[in-house]
């Protein structure tokens, strides 16, 4: 948990409206080090929705059992990048190609196993001698980039896949004209990665994880909308109090048949789209 609030602070995140989301099981193994939150006042209740019960590290924290799990790729050895100067220019990525996309970039690999290796999205990886750049300093962090794969895929007849990565590949000082103090202010990483860098995934071939995570409230966004009332029927359509959310009600009979209660229905409907606003203010752990 602590090493998820410290890559926060790493990525330049601010404490307020940082929360976590865990399972069950990870409280029962901390007993003690969760803590019951005080009475909330009224800017507390209205900025945790009531659904985070408990502090973990002074993190307001939810517990689930809803957590989803992920299958990581196949291939976890002998990967590694395929071509030279695969970095870009922060000008390049910076305008959103699809939901989820900002600051991503293609990146070829190579040496996967040909026609049937796989490399999953969610999968997280380091690149040999790539290390992340801390952007407000202007200088590099002790510690390898890791890099999420947004679209994977499955290999090509010579071995390769063109991954979608985050975070691109931001070079300080790269590129020309007004791109080197650009990147600078974008940067992200120490250098780019040679041909043939070698590619360490985190986890092994197969796994299957149940990732935690650590996010600060703006870190995703959620749209919804308020749905058409029916023709037919009664219906009603109300906002939710502590939910930035609208829900329709929708009740119908079947007047020839009413034979029962299975002929009297009603259903609850709700239209959302839940997107990545801001990668660097989410941090996933795995726990052990």
């Amino acid at each position: 948990v602590m090493s998820a609030y410290t890559r926060l602070k790493e990525n330049g995140v601010s404490d307020n409206e940082i929360c976590s989301i865990m399972t069950f099981a990870d409280k029962q193994k901390l007993g003690d080090q969760v803590l019951n939150l005080p009475g909330p006042d009224r800017e507390a209740t209205n900025a945790l929705r009531m659904g985070f019960k408990g502090e973990v590290m002074g993190v307001p924290t939810l517990f689930t059992q809803q957590l989803p799990t992920l299958t990581l790729g196949n291939d976890t050895t002998g990967v590694n990048v395929d071509g030279a100067t695969q970095n870009v220019n922060y000008q390049d990525v910076a305008n959103s190609t699809a939901p989820g996309r900002y600051k991503t970039q293609t990146l070829n690999l190579q040496g996967f196993t040909a026609n049937t290796g796989t490399l999953n999205a969610g999968t997280v990886f380091t690149i040999d001698g790539i290390y992340a750049w801390d952007n407000r300093q202007g200088g590099r962090l002790d510690y390898l980039q890791e890099f999420t794969v947004v679209q994977g895929g499955t290999a090509d007849a010579n071995g390769d896949i063109a991954a979608v990565i985050y975070p691109a590949l931001i070079v300080p000082a790269s590129g020309a004209g007004d791109n080197p103090n650009i990147n600078s202010a974008h940067a992200t990483v120490s250098a780019a990665p040679a041909d043939t860098a070698a590619i360490t995934f985190k986890g092994a071939a197969d796994e299957v994880v149940r990732p935690r995570v650590m996010l600060k409230k703006s870190a995703i966004e959620v749209g919804c909308v308020d749905m058409v009332k029916p023709y037919t029927g009664e219906s009603m359509r109300r906002s939710l109090p502590n939910l930035p959310l609208s829900v329709r009600m929708w009740k119908h009979s079947e007047f020839d048949t009413a034979a029962g209660a299975a002929h009297h229905k009603c259903r609850f409907d709700i239209a959302l789209n839940a997107d990545i606003r801001c990668r660097d203010e989410a941090v996933r752990f795995n726990g052990s």
